[in-house]
């Protein structure tokens, strides 16, 4: 009897039957995948830079910078930052000023104010707390970057070491402080501001960067 082949579909070398060509790309689709691909290329770099400032942000406090460069710093700031500085200037009507030599923040104006709105135009003289002239505890806060993020705010507050140099202009005189100590502590341990027996000069303002949470806190004794 004749037999009949059974019919097998054709199979490629995988073992896998070939499939139908469902269709190409159309030219359109693949202008669009180009366009998408080039974007993303030059996408990279700056997406990048922007990760490894978000990284780094919160450690430049810790950098050594030369106090040189510090005070140069102090005059590359935008337009807005000179306007802003040029309000407080106003506000600063009693000519105090504070001087930390090793941070390299010199002669910044001590603001008056009543509310806590002052800290966006420079260092503030908290209300209530002493003066130099008076004794006891004289308390200034500042923030580290709100206003500018050069020499003349509190960004570089945390590299000042015990020893170092403090000095305020108040009324027309000079006050020499040496720093006792530096700490951290919670942003609601306000026993900081509590007034002392020994003239103390307090510094304080925000820890770590980008937060709140904590403050770092310098105190320095007057030096007779």
């Amino acid at each position: 009897m004749e037999t009949t082949a059974q019919y097998r579909p054709l199979r490629s070398l995988d073992g896998i039957t070939p499939r139908k060509n469902c269709g190409s790309t159309s030219p359109q689709k693949r202008k669009l995948l180009h366009t998408l691909g080039t974007v993303a290329y030059y996408l990279r770099l700056p997406a990048l830079g922007i990760t490894l400032a978000l990284v780094l942000l919160p450690f430049l406090p810790m950098l050594k910078l030369p106090s040189s460069l510090m005070q140069i710093s102090q005059y590359i700031v935008s337009p807005k930052s000179q306007s802003v500085r040029a309000a407080s200037l106003k506000l600063a009507t009693l000519g105090n000023t504070l001087t930390i030599s090793s941070i390299g923040l010199n002669n910044e104006s001590i603001l008056e104010g009543s509310t806590q709105s002052t800290l966006d135009k420079g260092i503030w003289h908290i209300p209530n707390s002493s003066t130099p002239d008076q004794g006891s505890n004289t308390v200034l806060a500042g923030h580290r970057y709100a206003y500018t993020t050069t020499a003349n705010s509190f960004y570089f507050l945390p590299n000042v070491k015990t020893g170092d140099r403090i000095t305020v202009t108040w009324a027309g005189k000079t006050y020499t402080y040496k720093v006792a100590m530096t700490e951290v502590v919670g942003s609601d341990q306000t026993s900081v501001e509590n007034p002392t027996s020994v003239p103390t000069l307090t510094l304080f303002t925000c820890t770590p960067l980008l937060t709140g949470a904590n403050r770092f806190v310098v105190q320095a004794v007057l030096q007779q």
